[in-house]
This record gives C-alpha cells, sequence and structure tokens, in this order.
C-alpha cells in the first residue's frame, strides 16, 4: 500500500474528503502549486491549507478543481457535505441565482434549516405524497448527495417546504438552468489591463455604497437604452454564503439583451482602460469603481436570445493584486437551459462589508429615488429579494392649479424642452462641441453628430421642508443631482459674486419649488454623483431652467434688464416665491395663519403611498377653507384673534 499524505494537525475532519479530491485531482494533472497558483490567481499557500483539510472558502476549492480540469459539481457535492447548516445564518435562497444541482441541493438544505422546527424525513416524506422516501432524501440531504436531483423530486420537496405556486415555477426554472448548464472547456484566461495600483486607486475612490449598486443597475439600463425594447427587469438580491462563517454575495440580475463573449470582453477592457467609447453603454469606468468598492471575487454572466450558451466571466480582484502581471481574468461558457434566454448576471462575492436588513431597506428607498423617473414610467422594474422598489413621487400641486400675478394665470407646473445646437461627440474621449473632422483635445477622428435636449418640468411642491425641495437633474434616467439647490443662485459675472435668490423670503421655513431636469448630453464623473467640468455645457443647461440674469424683478430693474425673466424657474419664483395662506400663493391655512407643519405631515403620508393623500385635494381644501373662514372673520378655537 502506498503511504497516505499526512493530515497536518490544523486540518478539519469534515474536509478531509474534500482534500482528498483535491490531492488527486493534482497528481492526475502533474502540477505544482506554484503552477497551480498561477493558472487560478490564488496564492499557493491557500491551495496548500485546501490540498492539508484546512477549512477553506468554496470559492479557492472551487479554482484549485478546475485548475487541474476536474469536475467542479464534485468537489462542490463534498465541500457541502462539510459545511454544517446553521439556521440563524442561512437566509432564503433565491432560485433565480442558481444554476447547478450542486447549488440546488445546497438550497434544499438551507430551506429545511430555516424552519423553526425543521420537519423531520418522514414528515416530508409524507408531504410528497409517495415522491420522496425516505432513503432517497436522506441521501440527498445527509452525507452523500446525488449529482443530479430529479425534477419531480424538487417540486415537490419544495411544496413540502411551503413555497407557494409561483416560487415552485421559479424552482423548476432554475433546475431547467442546472440540467441544462456544464462548462464547455476548462477557463481559459483573458488578458486585461489592469495593474495593481490602478485597483488601489480604484478602490479608495469614495463612493457611497448604495451609489455602487446603482452603476450595476446602470448596466441594464443601458442595456434597454441600446436594443430600445419595453420595461427590463432588474432583481437584486444577497445570497447566502455556501457554508458557515462566510459573507454573503451580493448578485444583480436583468432581462435585458446581454452580451456575446466578445462584446463584454470588449467593453470591460474599455471599462478597465478608463476609455470613454461607448460610455452610455454597459459596463464603463463606474461600473469598475462600483465592483472593486464593494466586493473582490466577480462573476459576470451574459448571452443574447438565440446563442446557445452564456459567456462566464470572473474576475479575483485579490489575485489580480497579488500577482506581478495582474493581467488577466478567466473566460468560460455554460450551456443554456433555452436557446431564448437571454440577459446579464452579476455576482459579487468577498463582500468588503456587511450588509444590515436595515441598510438592505435604505438601498431599496435609495434606488427608488434615484430611478423615480424610470420607475413610474415603466422603463425599468427593480425587485430586491422579491420586494419592489418604489419610485419616489413629487408631490407636487396639479398642472391645472394656477394662481394670479398682473391679471394672468400662472400654472403650478412649468414644462421644459429646450432643444440645442447639434455639435460633434467624440468616441474616443467623449469631448462634444467638435467643429472640425478631428477632436481638438485628444486629435481623434472618430465622430458622431450629437444633439443635445433639455427637457422636464419645475413646480411647486405642497408643502415647504428645510430640506426636501430643489431640482433633480437627471442623465439617462438616473439622477445625478438629488434635490439641487445652487440652481436657484445667481452668479454675477462681472463682480464674480454668487447670491441666493431662494428661498429668501421667510427662509428658515425652508422652499417648496422641485423639478426634474434631463440632460442625458452631460458626461459625468466616475462616481456618479456630479457632472463633469464643462462650463459651457452646463451653462446651457442653466439657462434652459432658470434664463439670464437673477431671478428676482426688482434685481433684473437695478442691473438693467428690460424684461421679466419669463423662464421656467423665473415664472414659478415670481409666482409661488411667497408664502401667504389662500389662493394667491396655493398654500393651506386654517383662517388666521399658513398651516405648513400639517401640510408637510400630509405630505409624508402622500410618499407613504395613503391613497387619499395622492391627489392635492386635501391641501386645496385647506386653502378653500381658508379663503372662506378669513372672508367672515371665523377663527377655529385654538387659534387667537
Amino acid at each position: 500500500m502506498g503511504r497516505r499524505e499526512q493530515i497536518t494537525p490544523a486540518h478539519v475532519p469534515e474536509m478531509e474528503e474534500v482534500a482528498q479530491l483535491l490531492q488527486q485531482a493534482r497528481r492526475l494533472a502533474r502540477l505544482s502549486f506554484r503552477q497551480l497558483e498561477e493558472i487560478t490567481g490564488v496564492a499557493s499557500s491557500s491551495l496548500n491549507r485546501a490540498a492539508k483539510g484546512h477549512r477553506t472558502s468554496w470559492g479557492i476549492v472551487e479554482a484549485f478543481a478546475r485548475g487541474c480540469g476536474a469536475d467542479p459539481e464534485e468537489a462542490l457535492a463534498a465541500w457541502q457535505r462539510a459545511q454544517p447548516v446553521r439556521r440563524e445564518l442561512a437566509a432564503k435562497p433565491q432560485p433565480q441565482n442558481i444554476s447547478t444541482f450542486g447549488d440546488l441541493v445546497w438550497a434544499m438544505r438551507v430551506l429545511r434549516a430555516r424552519h423553526s422546527k425543521p420537519p423531520t424525513l418522514r414528515e416530508v416524506e409524507s408531504a410528497g405524497s409517495g415522491l420522496m422516501p425516505r432513503s432517497t432524501l436522506s441521501s440527498l440531504l445527509g452525507s452523500a448527495p446525488p449529482r443530479r436531483v430529479r425534477k419531480d423530486l424538487l417540486l415537490a420537496y419544495m411544496r413540502a417546504m411551503g413555497e407557494t405556486e409561483d416560487e415552485v415555477e421559479q424552482w423548476e426554472a432554475a433546475w431547467e438552468r442546472a440540467n441544462g448548464s456544464y462548462v464547455a472547456s476548462p477557463p481559459i484566461p483573458v488578458r486585461m489591463v489592469a495593474s495593481p495600483a490602478l485597483l488601489s486607486q480604484l478602490a479608495d475612490l469614495e463612493m457611497s455604497r448604495w451609489n455602487c449598486v446603482a452603476a450595476l443597475v446602470d448596466q441594464a439600463a443601458a442595456g434597454r437604452r441600446e436594443s430600445r425594447s419595453g420595461p427590463i427587469r432588474v432583481s437584486l438580491a444577497l445570497e447566502p454564503p455556501s457554508g458557515a462563517g462566510g459573507r454573503p454575495s451580493l448578485c444583480i440580475s436583468d432581462d435585458g439583451p446581454g452580451l456575446d463573449a466578445d462584446s463584454l470582453l470588449q467593453r470591460l477592457r474599455d471599462s478597465w482602460t478608463t476609455s470613454t467609447r461607448g460610455r452610455n453603454r454597459a459596463f464603463g469606468i463606474s461600473f469598475s469603481i462600483a465592483t472593486v468598492r464593494l466586493g473582490t471575487l466577480i462573476t459576470i454572466r451574459t448571452a443574447q436570445a438565440g446563442m446557445r450558451r452564456w459567456a462566464v466571466l470572473r474576475l479575483d480582484l485579490r489575485a489580480l493584486t497579488r500577482s506581478p502581471e495582474a493581467d488577466w481574468m478567466t473566460l468560460a461558457s455554460e450551456r443554456k437551459a433555452k436557446s431564448s434566454d437571454h440577459g446579464t448576471h452579476i455576482t459579487i462575492g468577498g463582500l468588503r462589508e456587511s450588509w444590515s436588513a436595515d441598510a438592505w431597506h435604505q438601498l431599496r428607498f435609495r434606488l427608488g429615488d434615484l430611478y423615480s423617473h424610470p420607475l413610474r414610467e415603466g422603463h425599468i422594474e427593480i425587485i430586491m429579494n422579491g420586494r419592489k422598489a418604489r419610485p419616489r413621487m413629487p408631490c407636487i400641486w396639479g398642472e391645472h392649479r394656477s394662481v394670479t400675478r398682473h391679471g394672468k394665470d400662472i400654472s403650478a407646473v412649468q414644462r421644459i424642452d429646450s432643444p440645442q445646437q447639434t455639435v460633434l461627440e467624440c468616441l474616443d474621449c467623449g469631448h462634444s462641441g467638435v467643429a472640425s473632422d478631428v477632436c481638438v483635445v485628444c486629435g481623434g477622428g472618430d465622430l458622431r453628430p450629437l444633439t443635445p435636449r433639455i427637457w422636464g418640468w419645475v413646480g411647486v411642491q405642497r408643502y415647504l421642508d428645510r430640506i426636501d425641495y430643489g431640482l433633480d437633474f437627471y442623465r439617462n434616467g438616473r439622477k445625478i443631482l438629488t434635490r439641487d439647490k445652487t440652481i436657484f443662485e445667481w452668479h454675477d459675472d462681472d463682480t464674480g459674486q454668487t447670491e441666493l435668490e431662494y428661498p429668501v423670503e421667510l427662509g428658515h421655513l425652508g422652499g417648496r419649488i422641485v423639478g426634474e431636469v434631463h440632460c442625458d448630453h452631460l458626461r459625468v464623473t466616475p462616481t456618479m454623483d456630479a457632472f463633469a467640468h464643462d462650463p459651457a455645457a452646463w451653462r446651457a443647461v442653466v439657462e434652459a431652467v432658470r434664463g439670464t440674469g437673477p431671478l428676482r424683478p426688482r434685481h433684473r430693474e437695478m442691473l438693467g434688464y428690460g424684461s421679466p425673466n419669463t423662464s421656467p424657474l423665473g415664472t414659478i419664483f415670481n409666482a409661488f416665491r411667497r408664502v401667504d395662506p389662500g389662493l394667491r400663493c396655493l398654500v393651506p391655512g386654517d383662517g388666521r395663519r399658513p398651516i405648513h407643519k400639517e401640510a408637510r405631515r400630509w405630505g409624508e403620508q402622500f410618499h407613504k403611498g395613503d391613497s387619499r393623500y395622492q391627489g392635492d385635494d386635501v391641501w386645496y381644501e385647506a386653502v378653500l377653507q381658508h379663503e372662506g373662514l378669513s372672508a367672515v372673520g371665523q377663527f377655529p378655537p385654538d387659534v387667537p384673534h
């Protein structure tokens, strides 16, 4: 008998089966640990520990097996058998992110463990009406799960676990994916241009966590713009770790048009090299920053309808930072369950921060605010662990409401629609305004005509607030500036001074002018929280919204402006800047004074979705009530007079 390789005292007994599989795979592949490190990008010390039976993450075990050309499904089954299922740590698995039988088996174990009192095998057998004998269940859920699960058994099991019929249909789709899914060939290395220094610099950029997630949602929205199809459904989920003690993974999936392998690689190369070519498309520099900030293990799975395989690209940022060359990822392919399937699925593991339930709730609120326009227009749906993100609706007076100024009725909503002069945009550096055949910034000659359009509206909110007012500026359906108040400032080019014009009168109460401005032609910063520095382009947006010169009539006269400011913001400002109660300013009152606090409370009910407050009737009745009470000198008992 040959001498058995010794397992060090630090090994975990449950991991011995995994260690033996990995040792055998390495021997058959005739690879040293150093050679395996070069293939997988995983440090040889980590690979050595896995082969000796130490507690090891699935990512390392999978890389080890694939690097040796072994079947990762067999390694996964062994690794899962070594992981204790802890009910208090196991979140509910999501079927839409499952594509292998190993994942299905793990999900079945987790669903059973999540019950406050897990059902016995006898109870599960009874609930399955004879489809699930205890011997099969014991093999499936115990120490030796089979490589393949029967569909009828899976569906019966899910019903026994209390899954709804809609959820059972999703598990059936997961089974179809698992049944048709396999890696066509060993992953191949793909050269990229991404140095450790660049990765470190991207990770150090200030970009909030919710903004990082939004950058991943943006790539789905970009897919809709390219395909010009109907609404795109984007699903976000926190997938539980495959074993106890690990961190969950963030999964973002969409049903957009998807990409082929060549397009995926080209766009990712563009993003890593900070190219602006196709900056309105998926996977730009913002995507790279977001993924680096969120986690270290990135998997992108994408395909177009009609293609027979998914392109699966994996990137381990930790391996890239350790490697002296740091220039490759791995690309593989998987068979589709149906050739009509399409879309993009992104999984980010090795999350740098944990996600609490409160943080997840806040993310859903943030995304509902950030994408409020495309959400309410039906261009996109965002689903987070089965719950839809609700758009943040503007709580404004209806367009049919108005006040009278100088004998004219001024609507509470003013529309913006300002087409701009056609210019040429450089596809190499993104500079617009090119007047010749060659870009004056980079010298590139790949130009395209661009006709900017600035559009939207400015309106009056039904309540005053110290923070909740200002204009939202959008680019391609996503807010870049949220409730921006700098638009209320007037900059005097002659003196270089900037002066706040609204709110000034009773400014301590806050403001109520709001609006939405779409300027899709403007470039944005890589962190997607500001527009890129382009004074001429931004000045055109400002003039489309607030015109030229100050908003205040007397100030305009003093400075020699011969006509009033009739811009959308100027019109709203001059008609609604005061907050006197009654019809003159459309401010609710109680017959004596404005009721700002009550109007704000009604606004809170509006944002909670209370149907009684979705229209502006409650506010308007308070306006009319104030006019009626003040006309006859009657006041409520609690109002001094």
